[in-house]
């Protein structure tokens, strides 16, 4: 998620990282919010 190229994707579809940090209870996995336009992320896993 903090790759230079997924953060451009981000910004140019108008999503923020808002918060990235450690997975509690598993330290291999992160914790990820993001802000964006209504429906935007969902579309993204959806039809990527």
């Amino acid at each position: 998620m903090n790759a230079p190229e997924q953060q451009k994707i981000f910004r140019e579809m108008g999503v923020k990282t808002f918060y990235i940090g450690e997975c509690i209870g598993d330290s291999k996995r992160a914790t990820v919010m993001l802000e964006g336009p209504e429906n935007i992320l969902y579309n993204i896993f959806i039809n990527p």
